[in-house]
């Protein structure tokens, strides 16, 4: 049997999408859209694939899901910028505080939320690398169903605003020996983080 020729490498990007049903106690069902988007940062060097994955969600409570998870590599995979980026729209129930609450004391509220995290470490050693990030959460449109005359509920009790914004910069160290980030099957990861928020 003749052996196969091992095929020329392509350049990409290289696109996947895939739509899957989903549930949780919190959504109820949902619709979903995952993908991923992988590429070269450097066609020439093709060292390690930097990507986009992203994930899109619409329940039945009319829930708003939408993020994004990427890695990019840079200067020969020294470089590396790590993103986590956020949309939701999330009207849902609380039940209080305490051990005691039950189904009777549900409280529907609503906000939306954006998170914006971004990371960019360099190579210092074998498998090593450090470097400096910045976080930003920001929720808004903060506010809760109105209830029963004399009812005072958890989250009027203890107070809220309708917007909060928590935002700092991030000292990072990071050990990863894995054979491959998209699906790792040897290897180890390990991060450290400091936030300044």
């Amino acid at each position: 049997m003749r052996a196969a020729k091992p095929g020329k490498r392509k350049d990409g990007p290289f696109f996947a999408i895939l739509p899957t049903p989903g549930y949780s106690l919190a959504t109820g069902f949902t619709a979903d859209i995952d993908g991923d988007v992988s590429f070269y940062t450097d066609k020439k060097f093709k060292g390690t694939l930097s990507f986009f994955d992203f994930d899109g969600q619409y329940s039945r409570y009319n829930q708003v899901f939408a993020q994004s998870n990427s890695i990019l590599f840079f200067h020969h995979d020294k470089l590396q910028l790590t993103g986590d980026w956020r949309y939701y729209n999330f009207p849902t129930s609380t039940y209080g505080l305490g051990s005691y609450t039950s189904f009777a004391d549900e409280n529907r509220i609503s906000y939306s939320y954006i998170r914006f995290y971004e990371t960019a470490v360099y190579r210092i050693g074998v498998n090593t690398l450090a470097g400096i990030g910045y976080n930003f959460d920001y929720h808004w449109h903060i506010k809760e169903n109105p209830v029963s005359p004399g009812v005072k509920t958890d989250l009027a009790k203890y107070g809220y605003s309708g917007s909060s914004v928590s935002s700092g910069t991030t000292v990072n160290l990071i050990y990863d020996s894995r054979n491959n980030i998209h699906s790792p099957t040897s290897g180890e990861y390990l991060r450290f983080q400091f936030c300044t928020h």
